[in-house]
């Protein structure tokens, strides 16, 4: 009995390349500075590998030493190569990647997410070894989780709305697809293949490219999506500068918000540049940021992102913060029946069913609660300057702290008579406003199952606001959970918050709404 033969498994790292990147000038960066052989297996073509080899030159480390070296050392030298083979199979074509070989290929000219879609369809989705996520919470965050043993995708953390899963990792059901497999853009595989059976394991993965039944096992790896290619990127910040430029500050498309969490009692104004005589302004506004132009008509994104927005102190007008002002521009652009979002100068494209489900649940939200108009130097003297003006129905919580364990934890800004837990913050970008969800997530949390929590809250309240007895569990369905937002925004509340912002509301409602409290999304005019 002929004994079949062994195939060792090969690591491949595989492009699927855009179906207008069909000639070297497309497909590779500087084609003319790269040697090109022909690949084939006796009289059939595989492919063309195109190869760059950089000098040999000594390790930078060996500078360290010097002339301090004594004795025989040999000649040491580093060289790095990099080899991309083009192939075409299935009506498309594909960039087998070696050492270095990815940086040959043209930026934009693969398609994204291939590797992904080819890894979902093809592995067991109860049997992931390793997933990378992108988390929209306070502060946007990339992660790579490993496990132990396989598992599925709660295995990971993952948050299925809040997080982009970016690539993944596990075992194929099929083992002639490979024995391992990760896909972000690029799938690297390890498989049993040799170069005349190339063609064919390439177009099973174009196959399991176009094939979306992964969407049965993780429905919701579409509703958000990062825009990395830079033709993509390009035309949304084209229409971002007509946005600008041609509506200011009268867009609903777009605005300019503090890109991060900050002190506001220690911040004056804000300017658009760093001489001492620049106009100060109270908040970012696009308007304010054209008029600080000496020709608002010559902007580019280039100048977007050198340009600064500088926070300034009020001791002695020093500047505390400064951000470029494309990573403050916030930007909701509707563009090929697709919804493009711009936030932490990254853009997203975000699946139109999902932002209209978003939006509803978050409008349930909204109402009233008769909150005075915002008009104090920082939130802290809000908070104070309301609660005096309440006639004893709000009690000030504002930075007053209750130690859960090794951590402490804000109640909330302000508690009232009527059991409300009201946090309250002026308009910032998403990481602000997701900052203050968290944090009503966590206290609500505390409060509904920790005793200890509840007494040493209960210490901060005046006699008139007390709990009859915090050892006892409360019933959520008694109390409101009050999210105020200060903003000048003419547009609902509903709508003038960045859509990370109202998704991560909706996440926080969904997680209090199951303790049972009721969750209110409330508006407060500002100046």
């Amino acid at each position: 009995m002929e004994q079949r033969k062994r195939v060792p498994l090969q690591p491949l790292s595989i492009f699927l390349l855009k179906e207008e990147a069909r000639t070297p000038t497309q497909i590779l960066m500087s084609p003319g500075d790269l040697k090109r052989a022909s690949v084939g297996v006796g009289r059939r073509k595989i492919g063309d590998l195109y190869v760059r080899q950089t000098p040999a030159v000594p390790p930078r480390w060996l500078k360290f030493f010097g002339n301090s070296l004594s004795g025989a050392m040999p000649k040491l030298f580093n060289a790095s190569n990099g080899a991309a083979l083009v192939v075409e199979a299935g009506g498309r074509t594909f960039a087998l990647c070696f050492g270095q070989g990815r940086h040959l290929l043209a930026p934009g000219a693969w398609e994204e997410n291939f590797g992904l879609r080819v890894t979902l369809n093809s592995v067991d989705p109860k049997r992931l070894r390793s997933v990378d996520k992108r988390t929209f919470d306070a502060y946007t965050s990339h992660t790579r989780t490993q496990t132990s043993i396989e598992g599925d995708v709660s295995a990971f953390g993952l948050n299925v709305e809040q997080d982009l899963l970016r690539a993944a990792t596990g075992q194929p059901l099929d083992s002639t697809l490979g024995r391992r497999m990760s896909g972000m853009d690029a799938l690297a595989v390890a498989a049993a293949v040799e170069l005349d059976g190339l063609r064919d394991l390439l177009e099973r993965y174009s196959e399991k490219f176009k094939d979306d039944s992964y969407r049965q096992a993780f429905p919701w790896v579409d509703h958000i999506g990062e825009v990395r290619e830079p033709q993509m990127q390009e035309k949304l910040d084209k229409e971002l500068l007509e946005v600008i430029t041609k509506t200011g500050a009268s867009s609903p498309k777009a605005w300019l918000a503090v890109p991060s969490l900050i002190d506001w009692s220690r911040v004056e104004g804000f300017t658009y540049s760093a001489a001492p005589s620049a106009q100060r302004y109270t908040d970012l506004e696009i308007r304010d940021f054209l008029e600080a132009l000496r020709d608002p008509s010559s902007l580019s994104i280039e100048k977007l992102k050198l340009r600064r927005v500088y926070a300034i102190g009020v001791e002695e007008g020093q500047v505390l913060e400064r951000w470029p002002v494309y990573g403050c521009l916030y930007a909701e652009i509707e563009k090929d029946e697709s919804t493009y979002l711009l936030t932490g100068g990254r853009w997203y494209r975000v699946e139109r069913d999902f932002v209209r489900a978003v939006n509803r649940d978050v409008k349930r939200l909204v109402a009233s609660i008769g909150l005075p108009r915002y008009e104090d130097k920082s939130e802290g003297a809000y908070n104070e300057r309301v609660a005096k003006e309440s006639g004893g129905n709000l009690a000030l919580l504002d930075r007053k702290l209750v130690r859960i364990g090794g951590s402490t934890v804000e109640t909330c800004d302000l508690y009232s008579v009527e059991r409300q837990f009201i946090h309250v913050k002026r308009y910032g970008g998403s990481s602000v406003l997701s900052h203050l969800f968290a944090q009503g997530s966590v206290s609500a949390s505390a409060f509904a199952q920790d005793p200890d929590y509840r007494a040493a809250m209960n210490d901060l309240l005046p006699r008139s606001h007390k709990l009859s007895d915090p050892s006892q569990r409360p019933e959520p369905s008694q109390y409101e959970i009050v999210y105020a937002v200060a903003s000048n925004s003419s547009d609902p509340i509903d709508r003038s918050l960045p859509f990370f912002s109202r998704l991560n509301l909706r996440n926080a409602a969904r997680q209090l709404s199951g303790y049972g409290f009721k969750v209110i999304l409330a508006k407060v005019e500002a100046l």
